[in-house]
C-alpha cells in the first residue's frame, strides 16, 4: 500500500425490492406517513433527526395494527404461530453519510425482538443465520430484549455504503428500509408481543471520509465503523474427535486474519499467516460439513493511513 493510494467512501444509491415472504398471512393496510425532522447540534457538526411514529408501517408489514393502548400513534406488532414484523421506512437524501436507529416501544412479555435492515447490495447473511421468513437482502443489525428502548449499538452507526457495492442501504427513492421481528409460537404462551411507540433515524451530512486503500473481496468487505473479514477451517482428520472443533475454529481464525491482511495490503494472497493488531473475533458459525467460519472485525479508526 503506498501514502498516496486511499480509499474514499461514496454514498450510492441502492435500489429497495418489496420484502418476499413465504407465508399467506395477509398484510395490514399502509397507515398515513407524518415524519417529523429535527436537529440535535455535536461539538463538530448537527446531526438530523427523523422520526415516525408506530402506526407509520408500510405495505410489507406482517401481522401489526394500530393501538394505542400505550402510545397515540402507536402499533402492536404480535408473532401469531409463524411471524410477525413491522417495517418502516425513511425518506432521505444522497447526502447523508451515515445513520443510527433507536425504537421506543414496550415489551410486554420480555421476549427478543430482531432489527433487521434492508442491504440492497450483494453482501447476505450466512445462510446457516439468514432468516428464512424474509427476503434474502435483509441483514439482522442485531436483537434486543429490553422493556422500553433500543439504539443500535453493533455497531452504533452504519455508513450508507461499502463503496464496493456490497453493502448499500439506501435506493432511488433515498430511503432506508428497517424491520423489526417477532419470532412466532404459542398464543399467549410462547408467541412475542411488542408494542412500538415511535422509530427514529439520527444522521449526518455527508462529508469526505478518506482512509487507507483497502481491498475488498468476497472474503473482507467494509459494514458500519468497521472492516471485516471471513475465514473456514477445518480440523486435520487425525486429531480426536473431541478436539476437532477447537481447531477447525481455530483454522478458520488463521484464514480470517490471512484475509483480512491482504485487505488491508500487509501481505499478498500466497501467504498462509498474518497478524493484524486490534482485530477481534465478531461472529463464529460451525459449519454443516464439521468446518468452522470465523467473523473478524477491525474498526476503520485503528486502520493507520501509509
Amino acid at each position: 500500500m503506498t501514502s498516496a493510494s486511499f480509499l474514499r467512501l461514496t454514498l450510492l444509491p441502492i435500489a429497495l425490492s418489496v420484502l418476499g415472504f413465504q407465508s399467506n398471512s395477509a398484510t395490514l393496510a399502509v397507515a398515513p406517513r407524518s415524519e417529523a425532522y429535527g436537529q440535535a447540534n455535536t461539538a463538530d457538526r448537527s446531526v438530523e433527526v427523523l422520526v415516525l411514529k408506530g402506526a407509520e408501517f408500510v405495505s410489507g408489514s406482517v401481522n401489526i395494527v394500530r393501538d394505542q393502548r400505550y402510545f397515540a400513534g402507536g402499533a402492536r406488532l404480535y408473532s401469531g404461530l409463524r411471524f410477525g414484523c413491522a417495517i418502516y421506512e425513511f425518506s432521505l437524501s444522497d447526502k447523508i453519510e451515515e445513520f443510527s436507529i433507536s425504537v421506543d416501544f414496550v415489551n410486554s412479555r420480555n421476549k427478543q425482538m430482531d432489527i433487521y435492515i434492508y442491504n440492497y447490495g450483494t453482501r447476505q447473511d450466512n445462510e446457516a443465520i439468514r432468516n428464512k421468513h424474509l427476503d434474502k437482502h435483509w441483514r439482522k443489525w442485531e436483537s434486543t430484549s429490553t422493556g422500553n428502548n433500543w439504539h443500535s449499538s453493533q455497531p452504533r452507526k452504519m455508513f450508507t455504503s461499502s463503496g464496493d457495492g456490497q453493502i448499500d442501504f439506501l435506493g432511488p427513492g433515498k430511503k432506508v428500509k428497517i424491520l423489526f421481528f417477532a419470532e412466532g409460537g404459542i398464543p399467549y404462551l410462547t408467541d412475542e408481543i411488542f408494542y412500538i411507540n415511535e422509530v427514529k433515524i439520527e444522521f449526518t451530512p455527508k462529508s469526505e471520509i478518506v482512509l487507507p486503500q483497502i481491498k475488498t473481496s468476497e472474503n473482507a468487505w467494509i459494514e458500519g465503523d468497521f472492516l471485516l473479514a471471513k475465514g473456514k477451517g477445518y480440523a486435520k482428520a487425525s486429531e480426536v474427535e473431541s478436539a476437532k472443533k477447537a481447531m477447525a475454529i481455530r483454522a478458520a481464525k488463521v484464514v480470517a486474519l490471512r484475509n483480512l491482511a491482504v485487505a488491508l495490503g500487509e501481505i499478498d494472497e500466497k501467504r498462509q499467516k498474518a497478524l493484524v493488531p486490534g482485530a477481534r473475533v465478531r461472529e463464529i458459525h460451525e459449519l454443516s460439513d464439521g468446518g468452522a467460519e470465523v467473523i473478524l472485525e477491525l474498526p476503520l479508526s485503528k486502520i493507520k493511513m501509509r
